[in-house]
């Protein structure tokens, strides 16, 4: 459960990092973790010059990493959430929304390597599928370290307890 909310707050880092624009504007966040992938979908905006966020969340069975005897079904684990999610942004904004997928402890589990070729084959799948409505970037995909799980989760906790928020950290 911690792990979601440090999903979160890498959410909101992301979004502060950002700005925020008057305009709306969505950011879809993968957790895709050993045991499920789960999407976080953010929507952005300001209401008399403060910063609005909404929060949205859904989840599949399975981890990415589990495909690295058929790397090129990975996306069949990431793709229904993309769909459900874009389902909730407007359409005519689902191709400006930001995409970003992050993996934890099962595919640290996996050489260097072999993520890479995950990776790859998961923005290739993406890419392709007519049916994927966001913009794929690469770079925005990646394994994030322990260390880093670890310092998110900390700043979850931190944030949930209430002794820090978006304005000091």
């Amino acid at each position: 459960m911690l792990r979601c909310f440090a999903c979160m707050l890498l959410a909101a880092v992301v979004l502060f990092a950002f700005g925020v624009a008057a305009d709306e504007r969505y950011i879809v966040i993968v957790d895709a973790g050993s045991t499920g992938s789960r999407a976080f979908l953010f929507k952005v905006g300001s209401e008399g010059g403060r910063a609005v966020t909404t929060l949205r969340r859904t989840s599949a069975e399975g981890g990415i990493a589990k495909f690295i005897k058929s790397p090129e079904e990975v996306k069949t684990c990431v793709l229904p959430l993309l769909v459900k999610v874009a389902a909730l942004i407007p359409e005519h904004l689902r191709g400006t929304a930001d995409l970003y997928i992050r993996a934890t402890g099962g595919m640290r589990t996996l050489p260097a390597s072999e993520q890479e070729i995950l990776w790859a084959a998961l923005a290739d799948g993406l890419t392709a599928d007519p049916q994927n409505p966001f913009p794929i970037h690469r770079e925005h995909f990646g394994t994030i370290t322990g260390d880093k799980e670890a310092y998110y989760a900390v700043l979850s906790a931190n944030y949930i307890a209430e002794r820090i928020d978006e304005n000091r950290g």
